[in-house]
C-alpha cells in the first residue's frame, strides 16, 4: 500500500485560548482611557466670559380665542440690542446688560407666579421649563433654550397663555429669539487701533528726537559802544 502524502493528517496549530477575565480587563481600560479624555476635551474649549453684541429681540405672537374680556391683545414689544457682559458661574451663564440680569437656570420672560419646573445643562446647551401653580387661573408655560458655540449664542423661548374670563376663553402663543456675538473674550487683549497705510503708501518715519537749536556768536565789534 502506497503512502501518500495527502493521505496523512494534517496538524492544524491552534492559537491560544484567551481567558474571559482579559476581555473584561480589556474593556476596564478602554473605558477609564475615554472618561479620563473627556475633561481634557472640555478644558480644550474657550471660555464663554466676556463682552458680547446682543441682536435685538425678535418677538411673534400667535393669538388664539381672545374676547373683550381678555384685555388688551397681546402684541410685541420692540426690544433693542446691545452690549452685555456674561460670566460662567458653576456651570450656568449670567448675562448682565440691557437692564436686567439674566441667568440660563431660568426663563427668559418674567411672569409673577410663574417658577422654574425643569432645568437641565449639557454642553453649552441650557433648557429651563417655568410653570405656573396648578390651581392659577392664568395657565402659563416657558420653554427657555440656550446654546452657544465658542463665539455665539442664541436665545430660543417659546410661551402658551390659557385662561378664561367671564365665560371666555384666552388663548395665546409666543416665540422670542435673540442671537449674541462675542466681542471680546475675557483674558483677551483688545485689538490694536493702529491702522497700517494704504497699499503701495510707504509710512512716514517718526522722528525720535529733535537736533539742539546751533547758537550763534555776533562778531561785531559795536557791542561795546
Amino acid at each position: 500500500m502506497t503512502d501518500l502524502p495527502y493521505a496523512r493528517p494534517i496538524q492544524v496549530s491552534r492559537p491560544p485560548k484567551i481567558p474571559p477575565y482579559s476581555f473584561s480587563l480589556i474593556a476596564a481600560v478602554c473605558a477609564l482611557v475615554w472618561l479620563s479624555a473627556r475633561p481634557s476635551f472640555a478644558a480644550d474649549r474657550p471660555t464663554l466670559a466676556g463682552v458680547w453684541n446682543a441682536a435685538p429681540l425678535t418677538e411673534r405672537w400667535n393669538i388664539g380665542d381672545w374676547g373683550k374680556a381678555c384685555g388688551p391683545r397681546p402684541a410685541a414689544h420692540e426690544q433693542p440690542g446691545g452690549q452685555v457682559t456674561v460670566r460662567e458661574e458653576n456651570g450656568e451663564l449670567v448675562m448682565t446688560g440691557l437692564g436686567r440680569t439674566f441667568r440660563t437656570n431660568e426663563c427668559w420672560e418674567p411672569l409673577p407666579g410663574v417658577t422654574r419646573a425643569t432645568h437641565a445643562a449639557a454642553d453649552h446647551s441650557w433648557k429651563t421649563r417655568c410653570t405656573s401653580a396648578p390651581n392659577d387661573p392664568r395657565q402659563t408655560t416657558l420653554n427657555t433654550t440656550i446654546t452657544a458655540t465658542d463665539t455665539t449664542i442664541s436665545l430660543d423661548e417659546t410661551g402658551e397663555y390659557q385662561f378664561r374670563i367671564e365665560g371666555q376663553n384666552c388663548t395665546a402663543s409666543t416665540r422670542r429669539t435673540r442671537n449674541f456675538l462675542l466681542f471680546q473674550r475675557q483674558g483677551q487683549v483688545p485689538p490694536s487701533t493702529v491702522t497700517a497705510p494704504p497699499p503701495g503708501v510707504q509710512p512716514q518715519a517718526t522722528a525720535v528726537g529733535s537736533a539742539m537749536p546751533r547758537l550763534v556768536l555776533s562778531t561785531s565789534t559795536n557791542c561795546c559802544g
